[in-house]
């Protein structure tokens, strides 16, 4: 009997940088670039940064800066992967000449 192993783990890629202003105060974080289809699950996470809505898809929508990581499960074999981006802060404000 031979036994086979699926130990592959599925590609986690969080996106490019991107910064937060206030043109531009919530973000869709872009993980397409990671494993699809019906046996992968995602979940973002952060530990300085917020999460608005979701979290368990590929383009959670932020609106604070920080670092934003995606992990991607193979549920088929239980491999993870995980790769994080980092979202900056626009804090250069306009001039006011009255």
């Amino acid at each position: 009997m031979t036994v086979d192993q699926n130990l592959t783990p599925p590609q986690a890629d969080a996106g490019t940088p991107a910064v937060i202003s206030c043109f531009n105060p919530q973000l869709a974080l872009n993980g397409n670039g990671s494993s699809q289809g019906q046996q992968y699950t995602y979940l973002w996470s952060t530990t300085n940064g917020f999460i608005v809505s979701g979290n368990t898809t590929l383009s959670p929508i932020i609106n604070q800066s920080g670092f934003y990581t995606l992990t991607v499960t193979d549920q088929s074999n239980g491999c993870t992967a995980s790769s994080t981006v980092q979202i900056l802060l626009d804090q250069n404000s306009p001039e006011a000449d009255a």
